[in-house]
């Protein structure tokens, strides 16, 4: 069984919500850029996206021995992509600064487009014979 969907869904997430991000605070992203900061923000965000990963994980695994449908799957896995955005973004900020609400929706946003955009083949919830 392949887990594609969740992991490109996770990498293309992280790559491209802080560009997002950046453009909702400043309307440019080129200041993102300098001094290795988004190799900073690239590492922090996989680090602090590893409990929603593998809570998708694991949701992935059973959605594969149920029966349900593909579109439901896939929204199931998005919208648990999307609080767990919301509970880190929540567990990790001091909530007195405004820009912490368009870093959230730069994840969200970008969340959205690449679960919606990434393939989740009927094969890979359905294929109950390779769960292992």
């Amino acid at each position: 069984m392949k887990k594609t969907f969740i992991f490109y869904h996770w990498v293309l997430t992280l790559i491209f919500s802080p560009l997002v991000s950046s453009f909702f605070l400043t309307g440019r992203i080129d200041e993102l850029f300098k001094d290795y900061f988004y190799l900073f923000i690239l590492i922090i965000s996989i680090i602090f996206s590893l409990p929603t990963l593998l809570i998708n994980a694991i949701i992935f695994y059973l959605l594969t021995k149920s029966n349900v449908d593909f579109i439901s799957s896939k929204l199931i896995l998005i919208l648990t992509t999307i609080i767990g955005i919301v509970l880190t973004f929540y567990f990790i900020s001091d909530h007195s600064r405004k820009t912490d609400f368009s870093i959230i929706i730069g994840y969200i946003i970008s969340s959205i487009i690449f679960g919606l955009s990434v393939k989740l083949d009927k094969l890979e919830i359905n294929d109950k014979e390779n769960i292992k």
